[in-house]
């Protein structure tokens, strides 16, 4: 019995001081990271990606004022207009990118991306183009992510820390991962099509922001 009672105390004991190792897991809530009622981030294209001689003037942005209803949430109510010259061409530029001036960040660990679309019912398709730590490059899709459409609709990516590795194996510490640019892709390559319209409204992450250990030795960096 004696041993019985040391047992239950020591395995009580060695649960306490894993837990207490752990960390705080946080709260996991959602982030606003643009409501798009200002252009501070969205007032230049930057044509890095791909052909910069095309992309430099397609597609033109502005901050228009008239964003979905369901998202008042100011007397102000604004959101990001998109306008496609053209896409689709014999030269194969079937990808359009509306990329802000600086990636913006998104803080912790991130499971979901959620942002609004107003689309003109045109058989495209969007994506999320994003960065991690290592700076591997990521297309997430959400599901459905065809903007045969009219009107408002909130797109939502899943499972995005299973689709991006938001850990260093090395350090075990969590590292932000980046948006670099919407993507939109004419699916239908030899289709090519005209001007267009599409409004993009209230990105949003929903994250934990963890409270990793404080252990001895964790200042040393491993990258020697």
């Amino acid at each position: 019995m004696n041993r019985f009672l040391n047992f239950i105390i020591l395995l009580l004991i060695s649960t306490n001081f894993i837990f207490s190792q752990a960390g705080s897991e946080g709260e996991w809530k959602w982030y606003i990271l643009d409501d798009f009622e200002s252009c501070n981030n969205w007032g230049v294209i930057n044509g890095s990606f791909y052909k910069p001689q095309y992309y430099n003037s397609n597609p033109r942005l502005a901050i228009i004022e008239g964003g979905s209803e369901k998202l008042i949430e100011t007397p102000k109510n604004y959101c990001l207009g998109v306008k496609v010259l053209h896409i689709g061409s014999a030269e194969g530029a079937t990808e359009v990118f509306v990329i802000p001036l600086k990636p913006i960040e998104i803080p912790g660990v991130c499971k979901k991306i959620s942002f609004w679309v107003n689309s003109r019912n045109k058989k495209l398709e969007i994506r999320l183009r994003v960065a991690n730590y290592m700076n591997y490059i990521y297309d997430l899709k959400p599901e459905p992510s065809d903007l045969n459409f009219w009107g408002w609709k909130e797109l939502i990516i899943d499972d995005v820390d299973k689709k991006v590795p938001q850990i260093n194996p090395n350090r075990l510490d969590y590292k932000p991962i980046k948006i670099l640019s919407f993507v939109i892709d004419n699916k239908y390559r030899f289709n090519a099509l005209g001007s267009f319209y599409l409004y993009i409204d209230h990105l949003k992450a929903y994250c934990n922001e963890y409270k990793l250990p404080s252990y001895d030795g964790s200042k040393i960096s491993d990258k020697w």
